[in-house]
């Protein structure tokens, strides 16, 4: 089956550049320490507040965004295990799932149970997590 995602934010009002794409150096790898497939993960470069769309329909099923914390050196190992990035988690009706990270604190506009519509507003792009270069 072909899912059809859409930009994550305004590409009229942002330009798009990604800084880390499927597969990246640094810290997209096929699992990451909690054992989450990373390999499709796409970083963009967006100015901080940001608003973040749904790139697909789905239901609301993982929320944090109780870090004020990043990392913005460039040490790999540091960076990998940091662990404090603002997230959101949508579950997909093919049983796949959206993660939406580096979010502001307490920025999201939906809900865990919601269901959502693919261009819906649901949270801000923070400083969380490892959010400086990804050299």
């Amino acid at each position: 089956m072909l899912a059809l995602y859409q930009i994550p934010f305004d590409t009229n009002q942002q330009k798009v550049e990604i800084i880390q794409g499927w597969n990246g150096p640094w810290s997209h790898f096929d699992q990451d320490e909690c054992g989450v497939d990373m390999t499709h993960a796409v970083d963009f470069k967006l100015p901080v507040g940001t608003e973040v769309l749904a790139m697909r329909n789905g239901r609301i099923v993982g929320i944090s965004t109780l870090s004020h914390e990043c990392y913005r050196g460039t040490d790999y190992f540091l960076g990998n295990s940091f662990g404090h990035t603002n997230y959101l988690i949508i579950a997909h009706h093919d049983g796949t799932y959206g993660l939406y990270s580096h979010l502001a604190y307490h920025a999201e506009q939906v809900v865990i149970g919601e269901y959502i519509w693919q261009g819906q507003p649901l949270a801000y792009t923070g400083l969380s997590g490892w959010v400086g270069p990804h050299p």
